[in-house]
């Protein structure tokens, strides 16, 4: 055999190996990459119809709110206990309690035919979705046939957020993906409290000062005062936040005498 022959020979060989490998690699990577193609190929947290009246919910189900990842290691069953309506079951995890559950809003269906078991279910009427879940999946049911054997709606989603709301006096500003919530500025804050206070002696023409505890309070802060109902006669006075977190009262006498006051409870209104 020619040198040149056996070079052509080798070129074959070498041309048929390499196409047998990529057969080889694409049949075993298609199925996997199909397999993992869209979030409906994970088991985790998906919702299946185990029989005409049970929904299972599989695990692993994590479930993470701010932060905090909740770990359902076992699954749990919806179970219809009568095939005698027709509407609809909506799952998903109400994160507004903590740790999240598993939630079932019934819509046409009675929650009284409804038994939920595992992930700390519970079921409530209603239409709709709360603000604070993580959708699962919508199955319907219909009367005699129970879960409808093509009725889920797998509502799934690797985006998700969570809804955080500035309520009165707050506002919320997004930066760079970032949400802070701060006090609104446009809003007075103010702050109360109160004190009984005991000065002792005071000479006429003299003044005494007292503190007490106000938490939150400035000394850039203003103080409006708010005098006893019985207030010593020609007694006069004025408060203001002295350090923080306290405001001094001074009390003055100009009754003509000296006077020892009685305790008595001074307030004030500290605003910013």
């Amino acid at each position: 055999m020619t040198n040149t022959n056996t070079r052509r020979i080798l070129a074959a060989a070498m041309a048929a190996f390499a196409v047998a490998n990529l057969n080889a690699q694409t049949q075993v990577d298609s199925p996997t990459q199909v397999k993992r193609a869209s979030v409906g190929g994970l088991a985790d947290c998906q919702v299946v119809r185990t029989s005409a009246s049970v929904l299972t919910v599989k695990a692993p189900c994590n479930v993470k709110t701010l932060g905090i990842v909740t770990s359902f290691g076992s699954g749990a069953t919806v179970t219809l206990t009568a095939l005698t309506e027709t509407g609809t079951a909506r799952l998903g995890a109400d994160t507004s309690v903590n740790p999240p559950v598993l939630k079932v809003y019934l819509s046409g269906i009675t929650t009284g035919n409804v038994t939920c078991s595992g992930m700390a279910c519970v079921t409530a009427p209603g239409p709709s979705f709360g603000a604070d879940d993580i959708q699962f999946a919508a199955w319907t049911a219909s009367t005699g046939s129970g879960w409808d054997s093509s009725g889920g709606t797998d509502l799934r989603s690797l985006i998700s957020q969570d809804r955080v709301m500035a309520g009165a006096g707050l506002q919320q500003v997004v930066t760079g993906g970032t949400k802070t919530i701060s006090v609104d500025n446009t809003i007075p804050r103010y702050l109360t409290g109160t004190a009984s206070l005991d000065f002792g002696i005071i000479a006429n023409g003299a003044c005494a000062a007292l503190t007490f505890t106000l938490a939150g309070a400035l000394p850039t802060d203003g103080a409006a005062p708010i005098w006893p109902s019985a207030m010593d006669t020609g007694f006069t006075g004025s408060m203001r936040v002295s350090a923080a977190n306290t405001v001094e009262v001074r009390y003055c006498n100009y009754s003509g005498g000296s006077v020892d006051p009685a305790a008595q409870t001074f307030g004030v209104v500290v605003l910013r």
